[in-house]
Formats: C-alpha cells, structure tokens, sequence
C-alpha cells in the first residue's frame, strides 16, 4: 500500500507535485558506524519511495516544500514508530547531478549502500534539528 502527498494550487486539480512514503530497514551492516553499535540486525527507517515535481515548475521551490512536508511527516511518524533516519534513492538519469545536489544541500548524505550506490539518509535527529533551526529563522525574522 501507498500513501501519497501531492501538491496543488488552491482548489485547482492539476497535480504540481507528490511524495510517497514507506517503511524499510536497512541492515547495520551498510554505513554508519552508529547503527553498527546497535543489538538489532536491521534498523527501520522510513522511505521516501517517490518525489516529483511536475517538468514545466522544476526549481520554483514546490521539491523544497514537498521535502520539507515529507521530513515534518517523518519526523512526526518516528516519534510514533522509532524510525532512525529518512532514506531515498536518487534517480540516476540525465538530471542525476542536480537531484543529488539538491537532496544533498538538503543535508542527505550517500549510506554507502553496496547494492544501491544511489541511495542517500538524513538521520531524523539532524533533520529535527534543522526543522527547529528553519522554524527559528522564520520567527526571528517576523520579529
């Protein structure tokens, strides 16, 4: 089953963007030294399966908003279910570059995935925190 957030303008129905989520674990074995330290074989992560902007609005800011959904939904969810980080994997075509850039700048990094070398996390405690650092930004600006 899939579950998908999209985005659209006011009441309109034309689809400007969406994600999707999931439930994954990945093997300690891959990356981190952190989960590595950990008792468990496998530790769950929460997957973004899908991310997409519709072509003709590509860098008007709708991915930063729909990632910025996705990591407050994440976050909330872990709180809920003990999720350790958020993973997604970049799309190697012919915009590869800007997409890992962007997931990237973000704050994603790659998990070193033997068998996905596309495949990069953001654990959920650095994204709280920079969900609390950008909500800060925000109020000092207002003030």
């Amino acid at each position: 089953m899939v579950v998908a957030w999209v985005a659209t303008k006011g009441s309109e129905p034309e689809v400007l963007g969406f994600y999707t989520l999931g439930a994954l674990s990945i093997s300690v074995e891959i990356g981190l030294k952190e989960w590595q330290r950990s008792s468990v074989p496998e530790i769950p992560v929460i997957f973004i399966r899908a991310l997409g902007v519709h072509e003709e609005i590509q860098g008007m800011g709708i991915g930063k908003a729909l990632i910025a959904d996705a990591i407050e939904r994440c976050i909330r969810i872990s709180e809920q279910i003990g999720a350790f980080a958020i993973v997604l994997d970049v799309i190697d075509d012919d915009k590869f570059e800007r997409r890992w850039k962007f997931h990237s700048d973000i704050g994603f990094k790659c998990l070193d995935d033997p068998k996905n070398k596309n495949r990069v996390y953001i654990s959920l405690i650095k994204a709280g925190k920079n969900s609390i650092d950008a909500d800060r930004g925000k109020n000092s600006k207002s003030s």
